[in-house]
């Protein structure tokens, strides 16, 4: 087993590292201060076996941080500067632009399929006629200039055999 935090607003990580059991490899990351060390880290651990490895991602405002394992994401969602992140245990909105959070998030599983959304591609219930269907019954419009890149990732991931 492994821990692996990534920060992506300045924020206290107190409640974070309460939460993880230290007895296993910790490595913690501010992925805006470290990017190319977040990307190859991630590289490196990739093949890890699921579940043998917890991938966290924090998040903060104004003091309060959160932390959200990967697996538990369903979807984030950008308002202008507000991003809000979607999971099983409810939502926290953040301050933010999507790009950023993309390139950090893209190789934990993640897909963004419109200007506003990012999914997580483990998620993914079924498409339909533009739209995604996620676990939680929510659905989200795909955008069409997103529309032929994630038909290739469901194919290429194997999360959907589409024709």
């Amino acid at each position: 087993m492994l821990n692996i935090v990534l920060g992506f607003e300045k924020g206290n990580l107190n409640p974070v590292l309460d939460s993880l059991d230290f007895r296993l490899p910790t490595c913690i990351l501010h992925a805006d201060r470290t990017p190319a060390l977040v990307n190859r880290l991630l590289m490196e651990v990739s093949h890890i076996p699921e579940g043998s490895c917890s991938k966290v991602i924090t998040v903060s405002r104004c003091g309060e941080t959160r932390f959200f394992p990967t697996g538990e994401i369903y979807y984030l969602e950008s308002m202008r500067n507000l991003i809000c992140v979607f999971g099983e245990r409810g939502s926290f909105e953040f301050y933010g632009v999507l790009y950023k959070v993309e390139r950090q998030i893209r190789s934990l599983g993640f897909f963004r399929i419109s200007n506003s959304y990012i999914i997580s591609m483990i998620h993914v219930r079924g498409v339909r006629s533009g739209y995604v269907e996620l676990d939680n019954g929510k659905k989200i419009s795909i955008g069409r200039k997103y529309r032929s890149d994630f038909k290739a990732a469901l194919r290429e991931s194997g999360i959907l055999d589409l024709k």
